[in-house]
C-alpha cells in the first residue's frame, strides 16, 4: 500500500493535459484509499468490481458495483467540467461535477418482482437515487486515471484503469 501510495503521489504531482474525449469509456477501480461510497459493498463476499463510465458526447456518467453472482448496482446521470466549462482541453487538476438522476439493481437470472422490468435471464429494479457531487481528476492518460473524490464521508483517492486494460490483469 505504501509503494502504491508513493507511485500515485508521483503521478499526481505532474500536470497532465486532458481532453474531454479522454474521459470516454469504462474505468475500473484498481486501487483506492479513503472513505468512498462503493466501499460500503466491500464487506459483501461476492463483490467483483467497481466501474465508472463516461460519454463526453452525451455528457453522461454511470457508476456501478458488480457482484460475482450476476447482480450489479448502478447510478446514472450527467457530468460537466466545472473548472473549464467552455473548453475541451484542460490541465490537471480538473474539477468534474456530477448530477446523479437515477439508479437500479440489475440481475442476470431469477425472477423480477411485480412491476419491475424483466429481460430474458434477468431484470432491473429502479432505485430513486438522486444527488450531486464532484471530484478532481488529478492524472489521466489513455489507460490510467487518478481522481480525488470529495463527499460527506470525507472522500478519497482512486486509481482506475480502462476496462479493457483492467480486465487483462
Amino acid at each position: 500500500a505504501d509503494r502504491c501510495r508513493s507511485l500515485v503521489q508521483g503521478l499526481i504531482s505532474l500536470p497532465t493535459t486532458i481532453k474531454s474525449r479522454d474521459l470516454d469509456g469504462s474505468w475500473r477501480v484498481i486501487w483506492e484509499e479513503g472513505l468512498l461510497a462503493w466501499k460500503a459493498f466491500r464487506p459483501l463476499p461476492q463483490t467483483a468490481a467497481a466501474y465508472q463510465a463516461f460519454s463526453s458526447d452525451r455528457k453522461t456518467v454511470r457508476n456501478s458495483v458488480s457482484f460475482l453472482n450476476g447482480v450489479s448496482i448502478t447510478a446514472e446521470g450527467t457530468f460537466a467540467i466545472a473548472s473549464h466549462p467552455k473548453s475541451e482541453t484542460f490541465v490537471s487538476p480538473v474539477t468534474v461535477e456530477a448530477s446523479i438522476e437515477g439508479g437500479a439493481i440489475n440481475w442476470r437470472s431469477g425472477e423480477a418482482a411485480a412491476g419491475d422490468e424483466e429481460t430474458e435471464g434477468g431484470g432491473t429494479l429502479k432505485l430513486p437515487i438522486r444527488g450531486k457531487g464532484s471530484f478532481e481528476i488529478l492524472y489521466l492518460d489513455k489507460e490510467l486515471r487518478i481522481f480525488r473524490s470529495r463527499s460527506a464521508l470525507g472522500g478519497g483517492v482512486v486509481v482506475q484503469m480502462k476496462q479493457t486494460s483492467a480486465d487483462a490483469l
